[in-house]
């Protein structure tokens, strides 16, 4: 656009067509090229990011504007030469008018600016980070109830739990015991609300059974049928049960569980009891939900031990989500800094290079101001989107301080048709 701009302004001075394409050329080709190093720059901090295709992304987007730069200046003038011989516009280029806009428009634009500056920054320090990915989907559809699963499954439990896996039964079953004393609230400390259940091998098949057998049997020994006919007959009614259990003369082992028990705590290799389930209540979309389960159950170990590894999706979202926020300021600031050499090496001026990136400052101000001001948030989607912005929102400050240089007083007065 910038070079069809150009070549078009000179050839309407009756200059010809050889003359009006090298000087496009001459003039734009510096500011071409900043604007296209920058943008690349900004692309290529994507190769950064932890996520393969954001990586991929940065490196065929940096390749596509050096290319589609190099395109312009081959493909451009050949292709003006053609269609200049086909159709010449001759018309002559407006004559800036000396009416109120011409003298006051710029100190009209300048208190607009003012203003919106004001008023966005104002509201961008108020941008906020979305961290629960439920409500980055499409809003839920009009007129339509839904039930959550807990309650259509009656029960307080989620249904994807998190995964205990340890290297012995031993240390799982230490594992159930802590956790357990965790929900129940042990040593002076209060009950977990959010730890929901614990299934593992302890479960179903409790420890020390040779000596709760011998309870067993002393409780046995007391429920005799000689002293149950003593009692009246509600109070041996409410002692059946207990008669029943009391039968139990052997311990309970794996063989005697039902299938689905078994399946439950037997590895596909065979191994029993090396791994059980964990449930947590909380919301599990959102990171920083996420983040605090994974600080309380994901680094627990028992004596000389492997830590016991806990394996579930909220983790999963808490890693992605904090992961992406590192990446994303950390490349912000990496496309701040290619930027401000890019623009030191073109330029060669600090004062030219403080007043472009200026514009670019305040530009982000105002998008951050403007998000915030009609509800938007930054989020895994989009924060990755601002170094990029950085290295595309540049380009119009490059050029229109190039065209201020080259053309001086007449560029003041038409600086908008005169960049491009």
């Amino acid at each position: 656009i910038h070079l069809c701009v150009a070549a078009r302004a000179h050839r309407k001075k009756d200059v010809t067509l050889g003359s009006a394409l090298a000087l496009a050329v001459e003039e734009t080709t510096p500011a071409m090229v900043t604007s296209a190093l920058t943008t690349a720059a900004a692309l290529l901090t994507l190769a950064a990011a932890h996520n393969r295709g954001f990586k991929e992304f940065g490196l065929i987007g940096s390749a596509g504007v050096l290319l589609c730069l190099l395109s312009a200046e081959l493909v451009i003038p050949p292709v003006w030469g053609v269609i200049d011989r086909i159709r010449r516009d001759t018309k002559p280029l407006p004559i800036p008018s000396d009416g109120f806009m011409a003298k006051y428009g710029p100190l009209i634009a300048v208190a607009i600016g003012i203003g919106l500056c004001g008023l966005f920054a104002w509201r961008a320090p108020s941008l906020v980070f979305e961290y629960d990915l439920r409500n980055l989907g499409a809003p839920p559809r009009a007129n339509t109830k839904s039930i959550p699963y807990g309650q259509a499954l009656r029960t307080g439990r989620g249904t994807t739990p998190a995964v205990l896996l340890a290297d012995t039964e031993e240390e799982m079953r230490q594992t159930h015991r802590f956790l357990k004393g965790r929900k129940l609230g042990t040593d002076g400390q209060p009950a977990d609300e959010t730890l929901r259940d614990i299934v593992t091998i302890e479960t179903f098949i409790p420890p020390q059974q040779e000596e709760k057998l011998e309870e067993v049997e002393r409780l046995r020994s007391l429920l005799r049928p000689r002293t149950l006919r003593r009692l009246s007959d509600e109070r041996r009614q409410e002692l059946d049960e207990l008669v029943r259990l009391s039968r139990a003369d052997d311990p309970i082992t794996f063989e005697m569980l039902p299938g689905w028990i078994q399946r439950t705590i037997r590895e596909r290799n065979g191994d029993v009891g090396e791994f059980g389930f964990l449930y947590v209540a909380g919301r599990h979309t959102d990171a920083r939900e996420s983040r605090v389960l994974q600080e309380a159950y994901g680094n627990m170990q028992f004596g000389e031990g492997q830590p016991i590894r806990v394996a579930s999706s909220p983790f999963v979202i808490a890693d992605v989500v904090y992961t992406m926020i590192a990446d994303g300021q950390r490349m912000a600031i990496m496309a701040i800094v290619a930027v401000i050499l890019l623009l030191l090496i073109d330029l060669r001026s600090l004062t030219a290079t403080i007043a472009c990136f200026s514009a670019l400052a305040l530009g982000v101000i105002w998008a951050f101001g403007a998000a915030e001001w009609i509800g938007w948030k930054l989020g895994v989607f989009n924060m990755l989107v601002v170094p990029v912005a950085m290295g595309l929102g540049i380009d119009g400050s490059v050029h229109v301080y190039h065209r201020f240089k080259r053309k001086g007083s007449e560029f003041v007065k038409r600086p908008l048709g005169a960049t491009g």
